[in-house]
């Protein structure tokens, strides 16, 4: 889309967008080999209402995906969330699309059978899909806490540079981690 920000955001907007696009920044950084393209807290029109966001692209086309794969995706569309309810107590309204993809995520997984027999019934979905998206929150949280110098770090760059590439990115954090997850259990979610 066109770069169309807005004039005169408040301090306190900016900065809590920073945080957002940051978390989503720092576990796809920590959990996967993705180029991290475009990690912006502008405005772009053709993009909703979205204030900012934060393009991974993969290093190569991936046209079988695993259980691990899916996790790590949960995990990264709630990690703005998990960061905003970090550093402000609560979780921001702004998050909307976000959720509606981490819900799609886990509705993917939970129906296709991934942990168990394929759901039958929309209330044993809903229990089910809260109580996975709960604990992809809590990982994401927990991964944020452990790289919490790292967050600050591209939250504060995103204040002052407002947009950065992955090789900014890579210039920031230097050498990617090797983080191993552990999947939730089957008890978790059944």
């Amino acid at each position: 889309g066109i770069k169309n920000p807005i004039r005169d955001m408040h301090h306190q907007d900016r900065w809590a967008i920073a945080v957002h696009e940051a978390g989503h920044a720092i576990t796809a950084w920590v959990l996967t080999d993705h180029r991290l393209v475009h990690v912006s807290i502008v405005r772009y029109s053709g993009a909703g209402e979205s204030l900012g966001h934060m393009l991974p692209i993969p290093v190569r086309e991936q046209l079988v995906h695993s259980l691990q794969d899916y996790w790590h995706r949960l995990i990264i569309a709630l990690a703005g969330r998990a960061a905003e309810i970090l550093r402000f107590g609560h979780p921001l309204a702004s998050a909307g699309s976000d959720i509606t993809s981490a819900m799609h995520i886990a509705r993917l997984l939970l129906h296709q059978g991934f942990w168990g027999t394929p759901l039958t019934t929309e209330e044993e979905g809903m229990r089910q899909t809260k109580e996975l998206f709960g604990a992809a929150l809590e990982e994401a949280q927990k991964l944020i806490r452990q790289f919490s110098r790292e967050h600050e770090m591209l939250t504060t760059v995103l204040l002052e540079e407002e947009e950065f590439d992955h090789e900014r990115v890579a210039q920031l954090l230097g050498r990617r981690p090797s983080i191993q997850i552990a999947m939730p259990s089957r008890e978790v979610v059944a």
